[in-house]
């Protein structure tokens, strides 16, 4: 279960590629869709830990922050994986 609670994304220069984007996830198959710049990839890269946030993130009732990053990937090896070969 992913958890997204007043997720906020803002870029150099005071772009906000994110802005308080509630979400919440279960199992399943989901597909993000948007025009370009609408935020698809910002979320995803956010999920991965690779973007600094306001908000909250919990993944498995684990909050999604550098120190449990580590955490996180072995306890949702197949989750960061999906991702990472999905969006790369």
């Amino acid at each position: 279960m992913i958890e997204i609670k007043n997720l906020s994304v803002t870029y150099e220069g005071d772009i906000h590629a994110l802005h308080n984007i509630n979400l919440s996830m279960g199992e399943g198959c989901y597909v993000i869709v948007g025009q370009n710049g609408s935020g698809k990839s910002t979320l995803l890269q956010t999920l991965l830990g690779l973007n600094e946030f306001k908000g909250e993130i919990d993944i498995d009732q684990i909050p999604l922050n550098k120190n449990n990053i580590k955490k996180l990937d072995k306890k949702q090896d197949w989750f960061f994986k999906t991702l990472i070969i999905n969006y790369l």
